[in-house]
């Protein structure tokens, strides 16, 4: 059996109209609440990563203040060692002579006379040539004993020692002198 409707074709085109109106409305209602969905879905998976990257930027500037504070350091560093290559070449690695001299003075027995000094210094090693006139062999001795007590001298050696007359002896001694290293302790701080 055939359906045969009596209503005009304007109304039946209408009603079509409006059903497939509103089968679109639906349509694009569904698929504009999949959009919000999946753009809300993306905002929340975006916030770790957005929460991540501040993080980063943050420790990014921590780090680039610690760079720019080392690299101040280093500044200064190499100003101290240059501050130092000057100083070293100021002081040099010259004995103390006069010190030197007045603790050979010092350490002198009675009999015992210094006739020369010779002073002989390289860059790694200090001596001194000392000449004199004693009464006997023991006075020299016991001052050369003396001479390596007192913590500035090493290594005294008696060239010779011979009778000049009935009641003196001539001597020849070679020291070395201890040279203490000045300023080792900011030595060992600029080193490091």
């Amino acid at each position: 059996m055939e359906h045969i409707s009596l209503l005009p074709v304007e109304f039946k085109s209408k009603k079509k109209r409006n059903r497939k109106l509103g089968i679109s409305t639906i349509a694009m209602g569904i698929a504009a609440g999949i959009l919000i969905f999946a753009l809300v879905i993306l905002k929340i998976l975006s916030v770790v990563p957005e929460s991540e990257l501040r993080a980063l930027k943050l420790e990014r500037k921590i780090l680039q203040n610690e760079i720019d504070d080392l690299l101040l350091l280093k500044t200064l560093s190499e100003e101290v060692k240059q501050q130092k290559k000057l100083l070293d070449k100021a002081i040099g690695t010259q004995p103390e002579w006069f010190e030197i001299f007045a603790f050979v003075g010092a350490e002198l027995p009675e009999n015992v006379n210094i006739t020369n000094i010779l002073a002989n210094y390289t860059e790694n090693s200090a001596k001194l040539n000392i000449q004199g006139n004693a009464t006997g062999h023991d006075e020299v001795a016991l001052w050369m004993k003396s001479l390596n007590n007192t913590g500035f001298f090493s290594d005294t050696g008696l060239n010779y020692s011979r009778m000049e007359n009935s009641n003196a002896i001539r001597f020849e001694l070679d020291v070395t002198i201890i040279r203490e290293e000045k300023f080792k302790l900011f030595d060992e701080v600029v080193g490091k």
